[in-house]
């Protein structure tokens, strides 16, 4: 709990920005802290969370009247597909864009630690007798977004200052799934990364894998679909290969039909929320699909992957959050610790075991 309480006073406190700055989040990270949001219209004030003391939360509403304007939606279609080789807890924070470390530090929604790209570095296991292979899907169909009437009156600057509106909500989702599997000899990892090839499945891939370098000795699952508010780690033993293909057959249609139901308008969730500070100004955008209007719109909506250096080449990441990353990085390193030091706890406790010799390191390095 004192270190939570220590990383969550750094990434609160790690930025030397403003509050002049858009907030960008994705809907499942904030609507999981703060539920409301889903019933919120554009222009108005978004919560946030504080900490009335360590381990006791509460959404903090804001009274402030909604932002004018007026709403309009501009069909923005964005579809990023990729599959890659997660090489080390870095490669969740920077390839998968679930969370935005300055946004969910100023939305105070890192009270507890547990933005979800931690809560699944921390279920990963690497090491040299271990491959993970991930797919990740961003889809969007559309924008929401507000054009406000003008600025706010500047005897009331004042009371503004530090709070945001709903200023622009995509429709769409992010799709994940993570294969991590365990072999018993570092030989067949480093076979399989040779061969690893391209596969546009990951129920294909495993095949691949068998075929190559033989089966797992375990298996473990990691499913989240943002659409669907599903988020599952599931864990399997080489015995149950057939049943782990099934599941990821499964998982691939459930996306794909997913992606129709959006494109169908049978359902329309939010996939990012921008924020901006009461202080903003008026948006001149005009009424006519004419080219400055594209650039305008392009320039506004920046929702979409940002491509920097990553196993494929592209990463998802939506600000520059590198001390955010390293914050999440230790903080991921010490859970990992203290699951391991309780599980060599129990079993020194019932037999003594070799493994035991190391339990005064783990102490250690806790």
């Amino acid at each position: 709990m004192e270190f939570i309480i220590v990383i969550t006073a750094f990434l609160i406190n790690f930025s030397g920005r403003t509050f002049s700055q858009k907030l960008d989040i994705t809907a499942f990270e904030y609507s999981r802290k703060v539920p409301s949001i889903r019933d919120k219209e554009l222009g108005h004030c978004v919560s946030k969370v504080e900490e009335l003391f360590p381990g006791s939360l509460i959404e903090k509403g804001c009274t402030l009247p909604p932002k004018r304007g007026s709403t309009r939606y501009v069909s923005k279609e964005l579809n990023d597909t990729r599959i890659f080789e997660v090489q080390n807890h870095n490669d969740v924070f920077v390839c998968m864009g679930l969370c935005d470390g300055h946004a969910s530090s100023v939305l105070g929604l890192l009270h507890t630690g547990d933005c979800l790209a931690v809560e699944i570095a921390g279920k990963l296991t690497f090491g040299p007798k271990t491959f993970i292979k991930a797919y990740v899907e961003y889809y969007r169909s559309g924008i929401d977004f507000l054009q406000t009437d003008g600025v706010s009156p500047q005897e009331l600057q004042q009371y503004y200052n530090g709070n945001f509106f709903l200023r622009d909500r995509s429709y769409g989702t992010m799709e994940v799934i993570i294969l991590e599997m365990r072999y018993a000899k570092k030989k067949q990892i480093e076979t399989l990364r040779r061969n690893q090839g391209y596969f546009q499945r990951l129920s294909s891939f495993i095949e691949h894998a068998v075929r190559d370098v033989g089966k797992p000795s375990s298996i473990k699952l990691v499913r989240l679909s943002t659409a669907t508010e599903l988020f599952d780690i599931l864990r399997y033993k080489s015995r149950t290969l057939d049943e782990v293909y099934s599941k990821l057959v499964q998982y691939e249609s459930d996306i794909y039909h997913t992606r129709e139901d959006i494109k169908r308008q049978h359902i329309k969730p939010h996939l990012r929320y921008g924020m901006y500070p009461y202080t903003h100004g008026q948006e001149k955008l005009g009424t006519t699909a004419n080219p400055r209007e594209t650039t305008n719109l392009n320039r506004m909506f920046s929702d979409g992957p940002k491509y920097e250096k990553c196993p494929d080449g592209a990463s998802l990441r939506s600000t520059d959050h590198l001390q955010w990353e390293k914050a999440c990085l230790s903080e991921v390193k010490v859970d990992t610790a203290l699951r391991r030091q309780r599980r060599l706890v129990k079993k020194c406790n019932k037999m003594p075991v070799e493994q035991c010799v190391n339990l005064p390191k783990i102490k250690k390095k806790v």
